[in-house]
């Protein structure tokens, strides 16, 4: 039993980005508890990495078929919003305008219910590191928002998350 939509919204102020940042985590590499992760890379990309038995995984990212990277500028809080929907991950940046970028899983078309502990800025996987940064306002959702949803709530997050 698993998702087949997800919405995961945050604001992040990165110190720094390095190789694999983690964001968010739901993900144990043991006893097949994978789930869903989140991280930047040192590239500016944001990455999903999926599975939907437990034990396969799937990853994509921003640049994707050549899209742009997420261009996050240090220092300086940033609302992002990611949508998984029935095998596509699309990335909005701010206020739904700035980035939007679609890339098709080809095989996950759901997200695997684990039992995994929900990770916030660290991971349960070693070759993964913290966020050097903040992390605040985590909402997941089991469905997928739309824009007028992103956008109301970039709205009521931007005066608390000014630099």
């Amino acid at each position: 039993d698993g998702y087949d939509a997800m919405t995961w919204s945050f604001w992040i102020k990165p110190n720094s980005l390095a190789d694999d940042d983690t964001i968010l985590d739901k993900w144990v590499e043991t006893g097949n508890q994978r789930s869903w992760r989140m991280y930047i890379d040192d590239s500016d990309e944001l990455a999903l990495e999926i599975s939907s038995t437990g034990a396969n995984n799937e990853i994509q990212k921003t640049k994707h078929d050549g899209a742009t990277p997420l261009n996050l500028t240090l220092n300086t809080w940033w609302y992002i919003t990611v949508i998984f929907n029935a095998g596509t991950f699309t990335v909005y940046k701010n206020n739904a305008t700035n980035i939007t970028v679609d890339a098709n899983f080809g095989t996950t078309l759901t997200i695997f219910n684990s039992s995994a502990n929900l990770l916030i800025g660290d991971g349960n996987v070693a070759a993964m590191t913290a966020f050097d940064g903040l992390i605040d306002d985590v909402r997941i959702y089991n469905r997928a928002l739309d824009t007028d949803e992103i956008k109301k709530n970039y709205r009521h997050g931007s005066a608390k998350h000014k630099d």
